[in-house]
């Protein structure tokens, strides 16, 4: 008699390992698109915190360019923090789990002072705290600089005429205030005519051992009289030396109608600024720029000579934190002058995500 013999399923086991393995996958799927979700959270939560510490940084910095302002810089830089959200709340210290931390610094070289803000924030996850990491801290950085600005001027871009930031002009009207103590929209007096009360200048800026065909050139050009040669007024950099004319060429070129009113017609003329009193026979520094628009030109008849040119600023401009440039003045009162003056800028120098 024979025995019988135990019979398997085996397309039954096979069935039940091809149901295993299609719903292992099916969850490793789903495990790494939950991880997918979590980590593109982190990131969109990364950015609104890296944007909202940006704007902050660039506020606090900008609140340092008014002396008046400027002790309210960590404060400004907060409440714009907190102005953004990150995750659906605000970036503030007043915001459960949240961290803002501003710090100051104005003894930046090159800078009128930067702005740091560093903001921490926690992200919950989903699916990661199935296996217990349930939450993230992120952690940003933003800094910017408050600077001056202008450096340097392209050539044909100036009128050849430099005025002092400290002299103090002298006309028929009496005493006038200097350069250096008037503000934008104001009015500035150019007094070219007396070689002991003026303080303005023609220049040949770099170019040296030049004649009254230049200067002529060089105004006409400057007016539209003529059509600019390349670089004729050439560029100059912060501090660069320029040549001074004290003779009388360029006032009387002025001083006839068709130049006057070219003059008064132009929508502005950047000047070169200098420091010191006259006489104005030697090389100066340029320590600034100001750009004014000329408003009145007085014209001495009897020597057909241009005196006097009074002119809007409109737009004054100098390199360096504070003031300080390459041709740095030697009176304290200038430097501290041109810091009033001088626009200055914002900018975004780091962001970094922790």
């Amino acid at each position: 008699m024979k025995s019988k013999q135990p019979q398997y399923n085996l397309r039954s086991e096979s069935g039940t390992m091809g149901m295993l393995i299609p719903g292992t996958v099916l969850l490793m799927i789903i495990g790494v698109g939950a991880f997918s979700a979590d980590i593109a959270h982190n990131v969109s939560v990364r950015t609104q915190l890296q944007s909202a510490t940006d704007a902050a940084a660039l506020a606090g910095a900008a609140a340092l360019i008014d002396p008046e302002t400027a002790p309210m810089a960590s404060y400004r830089a907060t409440q714009v923090a907190g102005m953004n959200s990150a995750d659906g709340v605000p970036v503030s210290a007043t915001t459960p789990n949240t961290t803002v931390a501003v710090s100051i610094n104005t003894n930046v070289p090159g800078e009128i002072g930067t702005c740091e803000v560093t903001a921490s924030q926690p992200v919950q996850n989903w699916l990661a705290s199935i296996f217990g990491h349930g939450s993230d801290t992120i952690t940003v950085t933003s800094t910017a600089a408050a600077s001056k600005t202008v450096s340097s001027i392209a050539g044909n871009i100036m009128f050849p005429l430099a005025v002092s930031i400290d002299a103090i002009p002298t006309t028929k009207s009496g005493s006038q205030l200097p350069l250096g103590k008037l503000q934008p929209g104001q009015t500035v007096n150019i007094y070219i005519n007396s070689q002991q009360v003026k303080n303005g200048a023609f220049t040949s800026f770099g170019v040296k051992n030049t004649n009254a065909n230049w200067l002529n050139d060089a105004i006409d050009q400057g007016l539209g009289f003529t059509a600019p040669q390349s670089n004729f007024i050439p560029p100059v950099q912060m501090g660069e030396p320029i040549f001074l004319d004290n003779g009388v060429a360029g006032q009387k070129k002025l001083a006839g109608s068709s130049r006057l009113n070219a003059l008064k017609g132009k929508d502005h003329i950047v000047l070169p600024v200098i420091e010191g009193t006259p006489p104005f026979n030697q090389s100066q520094p340029i320590i600034g720029w100001v750009v004014v628009k000329v408003t009145n030109v007085t014209v001495n008849q009897s020597g057909g000579q241009v005196e006097t040119i009074a002119g809007t600023i409109t737009h004054a401009a100098v390199r360096g934190k504070k003031g300080d440039i390459f041709g740095v003045p030697s009176n304290p009162s200038a430097n501290s002058n041109l810091t009033a003056m001088s626009p200055s800028n914002v900018r975004l120098i780091e962001n970094v995500a922790h």
